[in-house]
């Protein structure tokens, strides 16, 4: 039996009058994913950084939300471990996004920018007067192409 559920992309509920709704439907493609830290484009360069900065850092540069973090030897995905939790290369991160690393064009945008030598600015470098739910809501825009964080339209 196929779930039309698992079917919801980030345009559900953009006509709807309501903003929660709107929120919502934007956010709803959103999954959990995983990969290991040293594989990783997303996280590779906090290897030896504490999870908190990890999590902040990689959110304000791609727009990911790292959530937990298991280690090698551990069964036990730990869920935000907090500041003491120090990035090693084998861990596992737990991260949600709109698709998993694998499948996102906005790494190779990244890479690209970085490789001609242009700044590469953060999602959220901006001053923002948005409520932090809605920033958090939004992550995931600079991937689909959507609005940034001042609702001014991609380039």
């Amino acid at each position: 039996v196929f779930s039309t559920s698992s079917v919801l992309d980030y345009r559900e509920g953009q006509l709807s009058p309501e903003q929660w709704q709107r929120t919502y439907g934007r956010c709803s493609g959103n999954e959990v994913y995983h990969i290991r830290l040293c594989d990783s484009k997303f996280f590779g360069e906090y290897d030896g950084k504490s999870f908190t900065y990890a999590s902040f850092h990689a959110h304000k540069k791609y727009g990911v939300c790292l959530i937990g973090v298991k280690r090698e030897d551990n069964k036990s995905i730990l869920l935000n471990p907090g500041p003491r939790h120090i990035m090693a290369a084998p861990d596992t991160c737990y991260y949600i996004n709109i698709t998993k690393e694998e499948n996102s064009a906005f790494i190779f945008k990244q890479e690209e920018k970085d490789n001609k030598g242009l700044p590469v600015a953060g999602l959220y470098d901006a001053p923002s007067r948005l409520p932090v739910h809605s920033i958090i809501a939004s992550m995931g825009e600079e991937r689909r192409g959507g609005r940034d964080s001042l609702g001014k339209g991609r380039r």
